[in-house]
């Protein structure tokens, strides 16, 4: 064989193995947030305060993890939840009539999303409620 031709045989491989490797990486499965363990359980007072009193430091803390929240629920409304003092939490499914808290403490498992300086509001998403 020439060399040429052992070359571009190698170069080929590694250009299919390139896109193999990138495929997988863009298409992975995704989390299932509902039926991870949290990484952190905390009231949402103390979320809240530990934002409002380093955002670079609860950021980099909580970003990207699976919290557990608990506390006073303020709003729920088709697929979205507030538990005061600033927590917003997009639902991953609206809940049943009959399960729908009203008022009350609360407890909502979600992914941190981040902080929103502008509503003052810390962000979650794939959301669901425990009780």
């Amino acid at each position: 064989m020439k060399t040429r031709t052992k070359w571009s045989i190698g170069l080929g491989l590694i250009l299919l193995l390139s896109v193999f490797l990138m495929y997988n990486y863009i298409y992975q499965d995704h989390r299932d947030i509902a039926s991870e363990a949290p990484a952190f359980t905390l009231e949402a007072e103390a979320l809240s305060q530990a934002f409002e009193t380093d955002q670079e430091k609860a950021t980099k803390l909580y970003l990207n993890q699976t919290i557990q929240v608990a506390g006073t629920l303020s709003v729920i409304e088709g697929m979205t939840a507030m538990i005061r003092p600033n927590l917003f939490f997009a639902l991953s499914e609206t809940p049943k009539p009959s399960s729908k808290p009203t008022s009350g403490r609360i407890r909502v498992k979600g992914r941190c999303i981040g902080y929103d300086s502008l509503l003052n509001e810390i962000k979650f998403d794939q959301a669901t409620i425990i009780n």
